[in-house]
């Protein structure tokens, strides 16, 4: 049965689609067209042989049918030679590239946090969009009345200028920087959906007593900075957590 030969060429350099799923695809096909053509033998690759046998009938020259036969019913090919290799490796390394880079960049993006947001006079207000960390959030007050009052309605955000600035990671989130205490937020909260509180910042807590005391709460919390923090009694007594905290160290060391 004829085969097609292979639709990319091996040296096709133009850069590949936007989406991640786009840009594997091309290099899954680059690399298959790499491992048939780019380093192999031209009389050991079905796509050399069909060009050659396409050529040479157009020529009119003389060639062994059954050889060509044969070696079209041996594709596909792995790739042959140290440069195929290489090109191989080289498509690993971006497609692994490309898997890190939204972890890089948002590791970059977060950076040191801009010192206005942690000002007593920025509290109660949206961050400026230049300020790093907390831009476009909203600046909870340091004291339990707005944090607690959101968990007591069921709502876990709080609304400014008619708009919910929520717990969990998102566009419209909140900036936690000025809170220090902490102490039975979610004691005794019966709540079924997963929160993500990583992005919180606790930096400044100082008391995180009873936290989940008694609670059903389900969250992301391990990249919590409790170093400063200096009570922790009774924080996941009865508490139906499971969450790993284990880079967890109070009490002014971090693991």
């Amino acid at each position: 049965m004829q085969r097609s030969p292979h639709t990319l060429s091996p040296n096709t350099t133009s850069p590949p689609p936007d989406t991640f799923k786009s840009r594997y695809a091309w290099l899954v096909n680059r690399i298959q067209a790499a491992g048939a053509c780019l380093t192999c033998q031209p009389a050991h690759c079905y796509a050399h042989a069909a060009r050659r046998t396409e050529r040479e009938q157009t020529e009119g020259i003389q060639h062994d049918t059954t050889r060509t036969s044969r070696i079209a019913d041996r594709a596909p090919f792995a790739p042959r030679g140290p440069a195929a290799w290489q090109t191989v490796l080289a498509a690993l390394a971006l497609i692994l590239s490309l898997q890190a880079a939204p972890a890089q960049a948002q590791a970059q993006a977060q950076g040191p946090v801009d010192p206005r947001c942690y000002a007593p006079s920025n509290a109660g207000r949206l961050g400026e969009p230049g300020w790093q960390g907390g831009g476009g959030k909203y600046i909870v007050q340091n004291g339990r009345q707005e944090v607690y009052q959101a968990v007591g309605s069921g709502r876990f955000a709080i609304n400014y200028g008619g708009n919910d600035y929520t717990f969990t990671d998102g566009p419209v989130t909140i900036f936690t920087g000025q809170v220090t205490d902490m102490s039975t937020l979610f004691n005794g909260v019966a709540f079924w959906d997963y929160l993500d509180l990583n992005h919180w910042d606790t930096s400044r807590v100082v008391s995180l007593s009873g936290g989940l005391q008694g609670s059903s709460v389900q969250a992301s919390i391990a990249d919590w900075d409790v170093s400063g923090v200096r009570e922790m009694s009774v924080a996941f007594n009865n508490s139906e957590f499971d969450g790993d905290i284990s880079s967890w160290s109070p009490g002014g060391r971090r693991s």
